[in-house]
């Protein structure tokens, strides 16, 4: 029962982020007059997300899902810990040098303020 309420939840958070996401008009307008073929792109993929995640509701396809469920769930948490691991690392070791943007205001402001 948990692992349908868990897809019903995603169908859900993906709608909503889909609606939300919609809802920007991108700098330099082409799509529908609205949106940047990259942003577009981004909608088309997470309206494809949200396909997925509502088919995934349909028996058949459950059932399936079902008996690979902790193959899944592990699949996730893989990915979402080494998301995580790799974001503190990138920020612990600074190795672009994304600190700069924080050097370089300081440079503007102590030489042009």
């Amino acid at each position: 029962m948990w692992f349908r309420i868990f897809l019903a939840s995603c169908s859900v958070a993906f709608l909503a982020l889909l609606g939300w996401l919609a809802t920007h008009q991108s700098s330099e307008p082409v799509i529908l007059g609205r949106y940047s073929r990259v942003y577009f792109t981004i909608l088309l993929g997470i309206a494809v997300l949200v396909m997925v995640s509502l088919l995934a509701q349909i028996p058949f396809v459950y059932r399936r899902l079902h008996t690979v469920r902790r193959e899944i769930i592990l699949t996730l948490y893989s990915i979402l810990i080494s998301l995580v691991i790799a974001e503190v690392a990138i920020r612990m070791l600074d190795p672009l040098g994304v600190s700069t943007f924080e050097e370089s205001s300081r440079y503007i402001l102590d030489n042009f303020g």
